[in-house]
C-alpha cells in the first residue's frame, strides 16, 4: 500500500514543477530539445541508484542502463553475483518551454547467479523537466507492470508501484 501512495506524492510533486513552466518566462534552455543526457537514477523495484544514458528528440525518447555487483561470501562459500538491466521507449511531447510529457513502454531485467532471471515490463508515463541549460530532471511511473519473479516464476501485476528519478547532465 506504500508503494501506491509514493506514486501518488510524485505526481503531486511534479505539479509545481508544470506550474512554474506555464508561468515563468521562456528562457532558452537548449537548441532544439533534442540530445543526449547521462546522469543517475533511482529505481524503486530495484531500490538501488542505476548509470542511466537517454537519447531524446522532440518526438521520442529512448533511455537505457545498468549496474552490477559481485560478492564472495567465503565464510558462506556462497558467491553472490547480481545484474540489473532498466530501460525505456515511448514518445516525447513538449507541454511547456522547459517541460516535457513522456510515455511509452519501460522494462526492468535483473539477472542473479543461482536463481531464474525476474523482470517488469508496462507502461510509463513521465515528465522531463529542464531545470537549467544542461541540467534535466526526470520522473516515471507505471501504472501498471507485470512482473515475472524468479521464486518458482511468480507472477504478479503492480499497480501505481513502480517508479523512477532521476537528475542528468544533458549535452
Amino acid at each position: 500500500m506504500r508503494k501506491n501512495w509514493i506514486g501518488l506524492v510524485l505526481c503531486v510533486m511534479l505539479l509545481p514543477a508544470f506550474v512554474h513552466a506555464r508561468a515563468s518566462k521562456p528562457r532558452t534552455v537548449m537548441r532544439d530539445q533534442s540530445g543526449i543526457s547521462i546522469g543517475p537514477i533511482y529505481d524503486n523495484i530495484l531500490q538501488s541508484v542505476i548509470p542511466y544514458l537517454q537519447i531524446y528528440s522532440r518526438g521520442y525518447t529512448v533511455g537505457f542502463g545498468g549496474n552490477g555487483f559481485y560478492r564472495d561470501r567465503s565464510v558462506e562459500h556462497k558467491k553472490n553475483e547480481k545484474m540489473n538491466l532498466v530501460g525505456h521507449l515511448g514518445f516525447r511531447a513538449k507541454s511547456a518551454s522547459d517541460l516535457f510529457m513522456t510515455f511509452g513502454v519501460s522494462g526492468t531485467y535483473m539477472i542473479k547467479e543461482d536463481t531464474k532471471n525476474a523482470y517488469l515490463i508496462g507502461p510509463f508515463s513521465g515528465v522531463d523537466f529542464n531545470l537549467a541549460k544542461h541540467i534535466l530532471l526526470t520522473g516515471q511511473v507505471m501504472p501498471y507492470a507485470y512482473r515475472q519473479r524468479d521464486i518458482v516464476q511468480k507472477k504478479s501485476h503492480l499497480f501505481f508501484q513502480k517508479w523512477q528519478l532521476g537528475i542528468a547532465y544533458a549535452f
